[in-house]
């Protein structure tokens, strides 16, 4: 078991964390290959095989929105995998912001903030004890934060005090104080006033994500840390503000570039292509250059 690489996905059942596990399994970069997939329902029958000739895949249930959850799978993957995890790929998320009814304007802010931001904090707290050198390619342990362009800072109105607290963020601790500012904005209805976008939950979140990666990589600095926008992609969260012009096997390019291809080393970056349409494996690039 020890030469074996293993994967972790969470948000797997569906849209580009489900694309990610069925090229793993198709065409795994490296062999033999272990598939942990997470999700709040683990599919009924499975949509995808559980072990092919190079590959085997298992599933476990997950819901990163509740700390107990996240404990309970890091117990458990501590006793079934003595040997590590080599690669974590933070995929589960949500965008409720679309067509939300303003009675929810504070529950959907609450949600979104909890799952995407603090959930993806918790799991790299969860299994980075857990986290090894890769034993096939001998690559450091990485991380994938699967986030947004939304996320950017470069484009969006945020004010020059919350540009300046997002890059002077001394930490975690300073970034779970920009989140529940924003928060407390939000039930107070004076977002702009205080310098935020208005209904933008999904693009706070995810900056904060970006910012978050930049903070972790630098404090395990054996572990590669980076973020990434997959793209437009045809899921159901893509499918929200139109018709996508990606499939999910395309999205899933660069999270999976991050997890498994030399890139040289570089950690705590945010990757993308050039647009949101484009389809290749994407590269570094600014998510807070103003």
């Amino acid at each position: 078991m020890s030469s074996i690489t293993t994967v972790l996905i969470t948000g797997a059942n569906r849209g580009i964390g489900l694309a990610m596990v069925q090229s793993l399994l198709t065409n795994p970069p490296t062999k033999p290959l272990h598939i942990i997939a997470c999700a709040r329902k683990i599919p009924d029958p499975s949509p995808v095989p559980h072990k092919t000739e190079s590959t085997t895949l298992v599933w476990h249930t997950l819901d990163i929105s509740k700390t107990d959850s996240i404990s309970q799978l890091a117990a458990d993957l501590k006793v079934q995998h003595p040997q590590g995890i080599n690669i974590l790929i933070n995929n589960a998320g949500v965008n409720v912001d679309i067509n939300a009814p303003a009675a929810k304007k504070v529950e959907n802010a609450e949600k979104t903030l909890n799952v995407n931001y603090s959930g993806t904090i918790d799991m790299m707290k969860a299994i980075l004890p857990l986290l090894k050198a890769n034993p096939v390619s001998e690559a450091e342990p990485r991380i994938v934060n699967v986030a947004s362009v939304g996320g950017k800072l470069t484009s969006g109105p945020y004010s020059p005090d919350i540009v300046a607290r997002y890059k002077n963020a001394a930490g975690i601790k300073s970034l779970d104080q920009l989140k529940d500012d924003y928060l407390q904005s939000v039930k107070a209805e004076c977002e702009q006033v205080n310098g935020w976008p208005v209904g933008k939950n999904y693009a706070v979140s995810k900056s904060l994500v970006c910012a978050a990666t930049q903070i972790m990589a630098s404090e395990h600095r054996s572990v590669l840390i980076n973020s990434c926008c997959p793209g437009w992609c045809d899921s159901d969260m893509g499918g929200l503000i139109g018709k996508p012009t990606k499939t999910t096997a395309e999205g899933a390019k660069i999270p999976l570039k991050l997890a498994f291809s030399d890139i040289h080393h570089i950690s705590g970056s945010y990757w993308e292509n050039m647009t949101i349409s484009d389809e290749g494996d994407g590269n570094t690039s600014e998510w807070c250059n103003l």
